[in-house]
């Protein structure tokens, strides 16, 4: 079985929008959202609704699919990934912080497929990573207008 259908589900996905979503917003900082791709019929019903919802908070930017990743890494100041997506590589090979966001804590923080990019299993980790890696004077609303374009 590939890595996707043993670790990737959509409760595990929404849980981990959610809690990062939640956790900006009791930091006080912007979030830049982006899916890989338009969604479309054949997506999953309840994730959708979920980006929907959290598209209408103050703190969550919801960025246009066809942005490409690299916009989106330099425009921002750390970069948060589900395990092992090419975000964080993009991100890594740009100078900018990166972690791997693994709710689940069924992954080994020192697998060789992180490429040095670390883990992070809890919701504390992450706030406190979060607070060392993010600019939290919030200069990310000036991308707004790029991500809608």
């Amino acid at each position: 079985q590939t890595a996707k259908r043993t670790y990737y589900s959509r409760d595990l996905c929404i849980s981990s929008l959610n809690k990062i979503c939640d956790l900006c917003s009791d930091i006080g900082i912007d979030l830049l959202y982006k899916s890989k791709r338009k969604f479309g019929p054949a997506d999953d019903k309840a994730f959708v609704n979920t980006v929907s919802q959290i598209s209408q908070l103050a703190n969550i930017i919801n960025c246009a699919p066809e942005l490409s990743p690299q916009k989106l890494v330099e425009a921002s100041d750390a970069v948060i990934s589900l395990p092992f997506t090419s975000t964080a590589v993009i991100a890594q090979f740009m100078g900018k912080p990166t972690c791997y966001f693994d709710i689940s804590g069924k992954l080994n923080p020192s697998d060789a497929l992180a490429n040095g990019i670390p883990i992070i299993q809890s919701i504390d980790e992450l706030k406190e990573w979060i607070k060392e890696n993010v600019n939290t004077t919030n200069q990310q609303r000036s991308y707004v207008q790029k991500c809608d374009t």
